[in-house]
């Protein structure tokens, strides 16, 4: 889609309304349609609404700046651009009946439905919770038990048992209930098999929450949790709707860039302010450009086993590339230290780009590592060796004060041990490598 296709872009029939958002039909564009927001602000389910200045051109700015990013990190993002403050261009979505939450930290309501759980605890392994959206207390015709005050059927908590959706409040604890409802899975998912439906909107789910976990760490700031929504676009499964400062619970010290400012009843001056700093905060999203350099010492040192490892480990991470030099430290040193003041400073002339931005060097020499310790002592770049012949393992175990060279001897855990030191300031590396981990990942409560 060329620039001035998306100038030309006019709003036709509205196609729907909600509390915060309205859809409109992308004219000339079949299949797009544009996501206007509003300025109102809810809670409780409707129960709670105000409106606050610039809501919609703020929630919008957060949105885009979230949605960029999941974008450039491969996931498949019902988003194309921003159209003007309040409004961006996204496929037309048929919206899957759920939210789906991720929680790295206990907090909210999974500590009433789970009350032996410790607020704040934290799961090394993400919990994935899945929420019918529902209005009315019904679905499909179903009619819910009447709702108390704090105790909304509405949006009930689901687990899959079976080929069945059983349905429980999501505002009581789970050991002292059983499901209300049981729902067939193809009446929840009339679209696709359930059982992959979920399996698939969890990946997503995961994957995306990685990407933005890192984000706002690399500013600083924790994200505890988030719920998102999906939809199916030609037959895939999209992440959809929005997400902005509606979607989380994002803390630093205490301090809360979400909407559980409003819900606690801070005022909507302080909301207010959320919302500005969690536009411009995000804005700040990105993915840096990186670099793998692996040195070897001379032209007979094969680096096959590197190049491999790193496919293995980071492909698909946009601006991060592998890099492969030849350059003796021994025979050549006046030619090395040239060379590692350019991978440092980037050093080609007045105003030129570095060729290799950010480096991590992983030295390949096969015998007498004289290359790594040079590097590690002359640069602030972080460098690992490794160690081919462990006859020679002193000559890169063994450094002088002040030469902090990191030795790892497998050459694919070097890979990996380099890509780690990346991914402390790249949210799409981190993602990849994490989701690894999250596998194996075992949750814990602490015992008072």
């Amino acid at each position: 889609m060329t620039t001035q296709d998306i100038a030309t872009i006019t709003k036709g029939n509205q196609l729907s309304e909600g509390k915060t958002k309205i859809i409109w039909q992308a004219l000339n564009l079949p299949g797009m349609v544009v996501v206007e927001s509003k300025d109102d602000i809810t809670a409780g389910d409707g129960e709670k609404h105000d409106v606050i200045r610039d809501k919609a051109e703020l929630s919008t700015t957060t949105t885009c700046n979230v949605f960029s990013l999941l974008k450039q990190c491969g996931l498949p993002v019902a988003f194309e651009k921003q159209l003007g403050p309040k409004e961006f261009l996204a496929p037309g979505l048929e919206m899957i009946h759920l939210e789906v939450v991720a929680r790295r930290v206990a907090t909210g309501s999974y500590l009433q439905r789970n009350p032996h759980v410790p607020n704040g605890t934290v799961f090394p392994q993400l919990v994935t919770e899945f929420y019918l959206k529902t209005h009315g207390c019904e679905f499909n015709g179903h009619k819910f038990p009447e709702s108390t005050p704090g105790q909304s059927y509405d949006d009930p908590h689901m687990k899959i048992v079976g080929d069945e959706a059983w349905l429980y409040n999501a505002h009581i604890p789970l050991a002292t209930q059983e499901p209300f409802l049981k729902l067939p899975l193809n009446e929840v998912f009339p679209q696709g098999n359930g059982k992959d439906v979920m399996a698939r909107m969890t990946a997503l789910n995961t994957h995306a929450f990685l990407v933005i976990e890192k984000a706002w760490k690399i500013l600083g700031y924790d994200l505890l949790d988030w719920k998102i929504e999906f939809g199916w676009v030609n037959g895939e499964i999209y992440i959809g709707d929005v997400i902005d400062a509606d979607s989380w619970r994002v803390m630093k010290d205490g301090q809360k860039l979400s909407k559980q400012a409003y819900r606690d009843n801070e005022g909507l001056t302080v909301m207010e302010k959320v919302l500005r700093r969690t536009a411009v905060l995000t804005g700040y999203f990105r993915i840096p450009e990186q670099t793998l350099v692996i040195w070897s010492g001379s032209p007979n040192d094969k680096t096959d086993v590197f190049e491999k490892a790193f496919e293995s480990f980071a492909q698909g991470c946009p601006c991060v590339k592998m890099a492969c030099v030849v350059n003796s430290a021994h025979k050549k040193t006046i030619q090395s230290t040239f060379a590692l003041q350019n991978f440092e400073f980037g050093c080609k002339g007045l105003g030129a780009s570095n060729p290799l931005p950010d480096p991590v060097i992983v030295t390949n020499v096969g015998m007498s590592n004289g290359l790594g310790p040079t590097c590690a002592a002359n640069s602030m770049l972080p460098v690992i060796s490794t160690v081919p012949d462990p006859v020679d393992a002193n000559s890169s175990l063994r450094m002088p004060s002040e030469v902090p060279l990191m030795v790892v001897a497998d050459p694919k855990l070097a890979v990996l041990a380099a890509l780690k030191i990346l991914a402390g300031r790249n949210p799409a590396l981190y993602a990849l490598l994490r989701l690894k981990q999250e596998e194996h990942a075992i949750n814990a409560i602490p015992l008072p």
